[in-house]
């Protein structure tokens, strides 16, 4: 998402986020910076567990990474925020993980590549994810038991937000390479 600032940009790139996560849970996404010279960090109630309602007790943890760049146009911005990465957890009833999804391209670890851990199938394994937005993993606790306040706005915003993303996204969406 753009913007005219780069405080502008963070915060159309937050609002469909937390748009997301409210038609789930009350809570608050922060973003730590606006500034274009450090990477930020934007969570979801501090990136701890909250529990989503529904028929079985889901939970959920949101952290993402991200910088404050120049758009590649002027149509796009004068400023942008590049996702530099993220961790996301789906947990169950006892917060423990059901499945991550990660991308950590500067980390220690040898999977740079947007990537998931299954609990079930060892959580030492690298699935190949591709790009995931918030909405993917809210529409997995949705399949796993999770319930919207309200599954018709949960849809409208969901496919509203996966269609601006597509219309702004530089990778992942429509895009064969991450970078």
């Amino acid at each position: 998402m753009a913007g005219n600032t780069p405080n502008a940009a963070v915060k159309a790139f937050t609002k469909p986020i937390q748009d997301a996560l409210v038609c789930f849970v009350d809570g608050k996404v922060t973003a730590d910076t606006y500034d274009t010279d450090s990477e930020g960090v934007l969570t979801f109630n501090r990136a701890t567990p909250t529990r989503l309602p529904g028929s079985v007790r889901i939970h959920i943890t949101i952290s993402m990474r991200y910088r404050v760049v120049r758009a590649p146009d002027e149509a796009r911005g004068p400023w942008k925020v590049s996702t530099t990465g993220w961790i996301y957890d789906v947990l169950d009833r006892d917060e423990a993980r059901i499945v991550a999804y990660h991308w950590h391209p500067i980390s220690d670890s040898h999977a740079k590549h947007p990537h998931m851990h299954v609990t079930e199938l060892g959580d030492k394994r690298h699935f190949p994810t591709g790009r995931v937005l918030i909405e993917d993993v809210l529409q997995l606790a949705v399949d796993l038991g999770a319930k919207p306040r309200d599954e018709t706005k949960w849809s409208e915003i969901a496919e509203r937000n996966r269609s601006n993303f597509a219309l702004a996204a530089t990778w992942g969406i429509g895009h064969p390479s991450v970078g």
